[in-house]
C-alpha cells in the first residue's frame, strides 16, 4: 500500500475515533490477499493515544483501593482479593440479608451491586466501583463503613 493511502485510511480511523465509539474491529476482509500493514500502523497509533486515559483509570483505581482498604482497616467489613480491573467485592457481616444491605446503603446514598448479580454463592457481599471519583469514593466508603458499625450495635436499621 503507499504511503499517501496509508495516511488517508489512518486519517480515516482518527476520524472515527472523534466520534468516540463503544469498539473497534480491524479486519482487511476474508481472503483479501493484501498484507495489514496499514491496519498494523493504525492501531499502534490507537493504542499510544489511548496511554493518557489508561494511565488515568489506572491511577484512579489504584488510588481508591489504597482508600478502601485504609477505610477498611479495623471494621467489620472485609475486602476480598481482587484480580484487576475496577472493581473491589465487600463481605459484610451476616447481621441482615445482602438485599437489606443494598437497600439500607441505597437510602444512604451510597451505590453498590449485590455479589447476586454476579453469581457470588456467599452472601451478604457488595460490589463497589473503583473508578467513581475520588471525592464521591471516599464519601461513600465512609458512610458504608459506619453503616455496618450501626448495624452491629444493636435494633438496625436506626
Amino acid at each position: 500500500m503507499r504511503a499517501k493511502e496509508a495516511k488517508r485510511r489512518l486519517a480515516l480511523g482518527r476520524r472515527e475515533l472523534a466520534l468516540r465509539p463503544d469498539g473497534i474491529f480491524l479486519s482487511n476482509g476474508p481472503g483479501d490477499p493484501e498484507p495489514c500493514d496499514y491496519a498494523i500502523a493504525a492501531a499502534r497509533t490507537l493504542i499510544d493515544e489511548a496511554r493518557g486515559p489508561r494511565e488515568a483509570i489506572v491511577a484512579r483505581t489504584n488510588r481508591n483501593l489504597v482508600h478502601l482498604d485504609q477505610v477498611l482497616e479495623g471494621s467489620a467489613a472485609t475486602r476480598l482479593f481482587v484480580e484487576g480491573g475496577w472493581y473491589a467485592t465487600l463481605r459484610l457481616p451476616a447481621v441482615v440479608s445482602e438485599e437489606e444491605w443494598v437497600h439500607a446503603l441505597l437510602e444512604r446514598g451510597v451505590y453498590v451491586h449485590p455479589g447476586a448479580f454476579f453469581d457470588f454463592a456467599d452472601s451478604p457481599l457488595v460490589v463497589i466501583s473503583l473508578l467513581t471519583p475520588e471525592r464521591d469514593f471516599d464519601e461513600g466508603v465512609n458512610l458504608l463503613v459506619v453503616t455496618v458499625d450501626e448495624a452491629l450495635k444493636g435494633p438496625w436499621p436506626h
